[in-house]
């Protein structure tokens, strides 16, 4: 009995040995393949100047793995999958570029997209990518202490710890714990610091699908101020980020220029050089007539950086490379010429990793990123406050207004979390640089009582079909907003307590004292001939 007792235990020892084993040698695999990703991603950096005449895509990939010394593969059943040829022609030319982004422009023609996964890098289909996830863990302890020290300010100072409601774009107050705006108003049960933190990520990371809203995806969970993500490769490396460039802005002395999320190794800088390109050097343009493809040749000389025209984009809209475009104008920027020349022709711009983008305004709506903007700096004007501001005075829809667009996350009055087009977040740079040089502190006012009503102009809106007049593009709608703050008690919707008025589709919901509201219905009654809701 007791040889058979001791045999037991020995065999204990030796499973618990074993599993001591296991555990460590899946722990020295996760280093092993967290030192190759990290290996290859800077392999990606190395810069190179290359021409691909009319080669295989499958020799193309081949090429770049070999000046970038490492292992790459082609998930060939995935590509099959998908309907994609690896013998598909490919001709293109880079100049001095990373590897990385040589390879992005390649792919993503395609559809494609890669990952790293067992110190290999894999090119993949985006809709395999989605199902291909893995876990990364992120300390997010400087975060949550923010979280839970403005969450107990705030249970403190009210009865009941519920998000505020009620506002016309009430976000959340400067203690935070709200993320969207409620136009239903009403009280609504505030979320926990932690689940605030989720929430947060889940709305920013651009592109990404998440179980919590669709049911299927990535997912989330806290431990011991440990954030645990699942999620596919390209996602991890903006979840990184976004943790990373919160903390930064949240920090004291951090800086006041909004930050870009994106991946470890984006040229931000080479983005800001063709910025300062676009927007600062003058010139004479005089186009008569000529073939857009001459044009953007013409750019691109002018820029002296690389300028892409997005053909695929262009082709789903009927728009051909020879299409005439005419602007002629005196000492204007290329940022001017861009949205002047473009406009027209129902296309856009966008910079994109050290390149200028051009592309079709249906392609750009969709193309959403974020940026983080410190805003500790203006304590004089609270984070909801300015959130209103932004919302009022920006043109592009928002998801928790209309069900579609961008968002934005006030952090507990120390940073505004953006995620939206470009052409947006260029209004919202602008919107807070006003505020901090106008704004100023003063004696709170009697506070306005306020009433909300919805108009509709959909006859308005039908007669008056935007349209370009004279060079200039005309938005009935915005021309119909514009119309009632200038004509309808212009100083109601200036001041510290402004009225406001925003689009919705062909609807113009606006808020502002009762006797206003009278006004605004007259108006629109005898010039607009809409009918309020």
């Amino acid at each position: 009995m007791r040889s058979i007792y001791v045999l037991g235990i020995g065999l204990l020892l030796i499973a618990s040995q074993n599993v001591v084993a296991q555990v460590d040698a899946y722990k020295k695999l996760r280093e092993i393949n967290r030192e190759a990703e990290v290996k290859i991603l800077k392999s990606l950096q190395k810069r190179i100047t290359i021409k691909f005449d009319n080669q295989p895509l499958s020799k193309v990939i081949s090429r770049l793995a070999t000046e970038a010394g490492i292992s790459m593969v082609v998930s060939r059943i995935d590509l099959e999958d998908d309907g994609i040829d690896t013998e598909s022609p490919i001709t293109a030319q880079f100049t001095d570029i990373p590897i990385e982004r040589a390879l992005n422009r390649v792919i993503s023609r395609f559809g494609m997209t890669w990952l790293i996964d067992n110190q290999v890098l894999v090119v993949t289909t985006e809709i395999a990518n989605e199902k291909q996830l893995f876990a990364r863990s992120y300390d997010v302890e400087t975060l949550l202490a923010i979280a839970r020290k403005e969450h107990k300010k705030s249970k403190a100072s009210t009865s009941t710890p519920e998000a505020p409601g009620g506002g016309f774009f009430q976000i959340g107050d400067q203690a935070g714990m709200g993320t969207g705006a409620g136009l239903a108003g009403g009280n609504i049960p505030a979320p926990t610091p932690e689940e605030f933190l989720i929430q947060t990520v889940i709305n920013h990371i651009e592109r990404s699908v998440w179980i919590e809203t669709e049911g299927t995806g990535g997912s989330m969970n806290l431990t011991d101020n440990v954030l645990v993500v699942w999620q596919t490769h390209q996602s991890q490396r903006l979840v990184a980020s976004l943790i990373e460039q919160l903390t930064k802005a949240c920090e004291r002395g951090a800086e006041k220029a909004p930050v870009l999320v994106k991946e470890q190794f984006y040229p931000h800088n080479e983005d800001t050089a063709i910025i300062q390109k676009l927007t600062s050097v003058r010139s004479d343009f005089s186009y008569d007539k000529r073939p857009l493809a001459e044009v953007v040749a013409d750019i691109r000389t002018r820029l002296k950086s690389e300028v892409i025209l997005d053909q695929i984009a262009l082709e789903e809209e009927g728009i051909q490379t020879d299409v005439p475009v005419t602007f002629n104008a005196k000492q204007v920027t290329l940022s001017s010429v861009l949205r002047h020349a473009l406009k027209p022709l129902g296309m856009t711009y966008r910079i994109d990793s050290g390149a200028l983008v051009l592309t079709t305004e249906v392609v750009e709506e969709e193309r959403l990123e974020t940026s983080i903007y410190p805003i500790q700096y203006y304590p004089q004007l609270s984070g909801s406050d300015l959130v209103d501001t932004i919302l009022i005075n920006t043109t592009r829809l928002w998801v928790d207004l209309t069900g579609t667009g961008g968002t934005i996350t006030n952090f507990f009055g120390r940073a505004l979390i953006v995620t939206n087009t470009q052409e947006l977040h260029r209004e919202v740079k602008h919107v807070i640089e006003s505020v901090a040089t106008k704004h100023k502190p003063a004696g709170k006012p009697a506070t306005k009582k306020f009433v909300r009503r919805s108009f509709s102009l959909t006859d308005f809106a039908a007669r008056n079909r935007p349209r370009n007049t004279q060079g200039a593009y005309r938005d009935p709608m915005m021309e119909a907003r514009a119309a009632i703050q200038l004509t309808v008690e212009t100083k109601s919707w200036q001041g510290n307590q402004p009225g406001k008025l925003l689009i919705v589709g062909d609807l113009i919901i606006v808020e502002n004292t009762e006797d206003v509201l009278k006004k605004v219905d007259e108006f629109v009654r005898r010039h607009l001939k809409g009918m309020p809701n």
